[in-house]
This record gives C-alpha cells, structure tokens and sequence, in this order.
C-alpha cells in the first residue's frame, strides 16, 4: 500500500521536530523543512530519524515566509513523494515586546513568519490536494492568538489570523475533501521558549494560567496533530484543538 506523505514546516526543531517524527512512526514519508542553508544539518538529522522508523524522507531548505519558497517547497515534496497528504504550518517565530515597544519592523516580519507563511503554504498545497480529492491542513497557531499575552501583541495577532484562515478555509475546501484544522499550544519548552524558561518570574506568571502547572513537551503537540492527521478524524474541520494544560479554565 501506498505510504501517505507528510509535509512539516519549521520541522528542525521542537514542536516541527516532534511532528515530523511521530507522523514518520505513524507511517508517513516526511517532508522536514528548515529555514535556511545553514539549519540543513539539523534538518538532515530529523529526516534521518524519521527514516530509521521504516519511511522515505528528506530536508528541503525554504524559507516559508517567501511565496515562491513555498512554491519550491511543495514542488520538491511532490516529486520527491509524489503527493502530499498532509500538510502541518508549524513554522513560527516570536518577538517579545511591549505594545508602545513594538517597531513596525518587528510586527511585520512576525506576521510575515508566523501568518503569511500559512496562507502561502495553503494557497501552494492546495491544487496538489484538490487534484487528489484528499488533503488533511494542520495549522499550528496558539492560545496567545485565542486570549492574548502581554508583551507578544504582534505574536497574538499573527496566530490569531491563523485561527481565522483555518476556518475560513475549511469552509472553503470541504467540498474538495481538505479538511483544515488547528492546534492551539500553551506555553512550550522548546528552543524558542529557552530565553523564557530562564526566567523564574516569567515560568511563575505564566503557570498561574496553567492548570497543570508545567510546560507541554513537543511530543504531546506532536500527539494532536497524530490525530488531526488520522483517518480517525475525518468528520472534523474547522476545528481549534487547544493543547494547553487547561489555559484560563
């Protein structure tokens, strides 16, 4: 039988990196993204534990924050594959910033990263998905785009304008067989969060909003998006998966 095939963004590390290699143990082929050149090594190591678990994968360098990256990106992941049966939007960036704080340099670039990317990924898969009559869109956005965070404005609208796409979309593509969905983590421990998890007094404020008092591991996020990209939730679309340890319960 035919290995459905799994396209990650951002998938060198944390949340992407534990993606990649739960959907590689769920059977996919992987498509694992990096930034840029020189973020090929950890890359090249995420596809390569991927491939000791039984599938054919490989890192495709594109920056996805680039309409014609991402273009290249789906491009390299059909004829490496074939298809794509998944597409998981987990690339991502944060600046931290007060309102008053926050240049129009900074804002933009996080929506170019963490917004812009998705619709570009979305608006690339698609035709490769309505030609299949098949697509599963996972789009990583956050609690910080459903109730907001100090200090990461700029953040908190780009995930938010995640949540609207993902709806917008699945109500666009249902009819072609696509479903869209969306995981919304809570606070993570991965390499982005590592400035932030130095800081007692950030950790102490943020877990006053966590019921379960701790940070996600990546592999719990990977464990949602194992779901939302299984055959065993077929009837969902349009949904936001909250994967937050109880976040404002």
């Amino acid at each position: 039988m035919e290995r459905k095939v799994a396209v990650v963004t951002g998938s060198s590390q944390g949340i992407g990196a534990a993606t990649a290699i739960r959907l590689a143990r769920d059977g996919f082929n992987i498509i694992v993204n990096c930034r840029i050149e020189n973020k090929r090594e950890a890359g090249d190591k995420v596809a390569a534990e991927c491939e000791t678990l039984g599938v054919k994968a490989k890192c495709v360098a594109a920056d996805v924050s680039v309409p014609e990256q991402c273009e290249l990106l789906v491009s390299a992941a059909v004829e490496f594959a074939g298809r794509i049966d998944v597409l998981v939007n987990n690339a991502s960036i944060v600046i931290w910033s007060l309102l008053t704080r926050t240049t129009d340099e900074d804002f933009h670039k996080v929506m170019l990263n963490d917004a812009y990317s998705v619709f570009y990924m979305m608006r690339s898969v698609t035709p490769v998905m309505k030609k299949q009559h098949y697509g599963k869109i996972i789009n990583i956005s956050s609690v910080g785009g459903m109730y907001g965070s100090p200090g990461a404005i700029s953040y908190g609208a780009a995930k938010g304008a995640v949540i609207a796409m993902t709806k917008s979309a699945a109500k666009e593509l249902a009819i072609s067989n696509i479903t869209v969905n969306s995981i919304a983590p809570g606070a993570t421990a991965t390499e982005m969060s590592e400035e932030e998890m130095k800081c007692d007094a950030r950790i102490k404020d943020q877990m006053r909003y966590v019921t379960m008092r701790r940070y996600a591991r990546p592999e719990e996020i990977a464990a949602a998006a194992s779901f939302l990209a299984s055959d065993d939730s077929s009837y969902m679309t349009g949904h936001i998966l909250e994967v937050s340890g109880g976040v404002l319960m």
